[in-house]
């Protein structure tokens, strides 16, 4: 008798244990298990792409790298805060689709020249390129990249 109860506690702590990883995992955001750093991706001739797959451009991730010149993001994606700040070389950045791009992400970047934004969608942080080399927005019409831009006295030019 003294077994089976033995047993039966074990089994309903596995049971417990269980539940507690699956719904720790159903709680966890997306985005936290698509997220990338710099060490994963590969440098190709001076341009880093960040696949679709990857949601989340973790914070400082490659702040002041200067190995790259190029960025191109092509999926939805987060940029967090400072996550580009201080790149040296960079000189030019492609968002393919909708981006949130949080505060400092491309500040520092005293090379950068050219911002592309495809989407209209995505929000923007007003400081988030701050401290740019002369930097133009180019983006949609009704953007908020573009409300940024033209607070942040950035040039920029209307795409379609």
């Amino acid at each position: 008798m003294k077994k089976k109860l033995i047993m039966a506690g074990i089994i309903v702590i596995l049971i417990i244990a269980g539940f507690t990883v699956f719904f720790a995992f159903q709680a966890t955001p997306g985005y936290v298990l698509n997220t990338v750093r710099a060490e994963e991706l590969e440098n190709a001739d001076g341009t880093i792409t960040v696949p679709e797959k990857y949601t989340v451009i973790d914070a400082e991730a490659f702040a002041g790298k200067a190995d790259f010149r190029k960025v191109v993001i092509e999926g939805e994606t987060r940029i967090m805060e400072s996550a580009f700040y201080g790149c040296p070389n960079l000189n030019e950045v492609v968002i393919e689709d909708a981006c949130d791009i949080d505060s400092k992400a491309f500040a520092a970047c005293p090379s950068l020249k050219s911002v592309t934004v495809k989407s209209a969608d995505g929000l923007c942080a007003d400081d988030a390129f701050e401290g740019h080399g002369g930097v133009t927005v180019y983006c949609q019409e009704g953007s908020q990249v573009l409300e940024v831009a033209k607070r942040g006295d950035m040039n920029f030019k209307i795409i379609e």
